[in-house]
């Protein structure tokens, strides 16, 4: 049996050493042909927006806010923020506040319901900026004990 397996697995290995190898035949009809190949790359878009938690009114610091992208050339990441109270703590005309977004060294810029885009990008490129919510004209920090809040809706649209 031992003598049968032996000679079993010598014919296989003479087997596998006979398979033909495969390659392009050059003769004198293909010796000047040319062929072309395309090297190419892709990577894919990515991006992250960091949105704060939570805004205080009145930290001058403000709260990080930030977009790290990375589109194809000509697209653009666009932030928007809406106030469901009209940026009005509560709901109340008293406590309105001012939002505004500060890029880099540049002065803060206000945020509106008309005008409400927090930060655009395009490409590879990374914005950092602060949140900066205070006071409105003529209002200031409610006395009363209590919470007094209002929700911004961020929307990240990509163009």
């Amino acid at each position: 049996m031992k003598k049968f397996i032996a000679l079993a697995i010598a014919i296989i290995m003479m087997a596998a050493l006979a398979v033909p190898a495969f390659a392009a035949e050059i003769d004198e009809e293909t010796v000047n042909k040319t062929a072309q190949s395309t090297v190419s790359y892709k990577t894919g878009e990515s991006y992250t927006v960091t949105i704060p938690e939570t805004i205080t009114v009145g930290n001058a610091t403000g709260s990080d806010f930030s977009i790290d992208a990375n589109r194809e050339a000509g697209k653009t990441i666009t932030v928007t923020v809406v106030s469901t109270n009209g940026f009005k703590l509560n709901a109340n005309e008293d406590y309105a506040y001012t939002l505004s977004v500060k890029i880099g060294e540049n002065a803060p810029t206000v945020i509106t319901a008309q005008d409400n885009t927090v930060a655009s990008t395009t490409a590879k490129q990374t914005v950092s900026a602060k949140l900066i919510a205070a006071w409105a004209d003529g209002c200031t920090a409610p006395e009363a004990a209590g919470t007094y809040s209002d929700t911004l809706t961020f929307t990240v649209a990509l163009n």
